[in-house]
């Protein structure tokens, strides 16, 4: 081969890992690819949904004074015994 001959690449070679090539090794435009990104910047956190202990008992006893009627206790007391 002289040094004026084209070369064929067998491989695309990859330089930068955010960069799609097609099969000549020509850089496409993924267009999914970026809607991907966008949406999981959009998406909340795991971390973001933490609350304290206190707010999840605060929660635990709203949902036990709405599901369970305060006939059942007999009196606060018991409720009051039954929440510590």
């Amino acid at each position: 081969m002289s040094e004026t001959s084209i070369q064929l690449q067998t491989q695309a070679t990859v330089t930068d890992g955010n960069v799609s090539l097609d099969s000549a090794g020509r850089p496409m435009i993924v267009h999914g690819l970026s809607q991907m990104r966008r949406q999981a910047q959009q998406k909340p956190k795991f971390a973001e949904f933490v609350c304290s202990a206190g707010e999840v008992y605060r929660y635990a006893i709203l949902v036990t004074k709405a599901v369970i009627p305060k006939a059942l206790w007999g009196s606060t007391r018991n409720f009051d015994i039954v929440l510590q």
